[in-house]
């Protein structure tokens, strides 16, 4: 789910994580559904500018960012 709510696969340039936030690489941050991150699980999203985007999950993090890259 927060793979489609960041604008799907294609939309993925790069995906990585810290403590707590995925961090995306976008082709278009505009693509990004944050009502549908929060649906998701996500507790916020952070846009830092046109690609960069953090989606905050929270200490399981780790294994949503894994699931992710099989996805990709």
């Amino acid at each position: 789910a927060v793979l489609a709510a960041v604008g799907g696969k294609e939309n993925v340039k790069t995906v990585d994580c810290c403590a707590t936030r995925l961090r995306f690489e976008l082709g278009d941050s505009e693509l990004v559904d944050e009502a549908a991150c929060k649906k998701a699980g996500a507790l916020g999203v952070m846009k830092m500018d046109k690609g960069a985007t953090q989606v905050i999950i929270g200490t399981q993090v780790q294994a949503v960012a894994e699931e992710l890259k099989k996805l990709l």
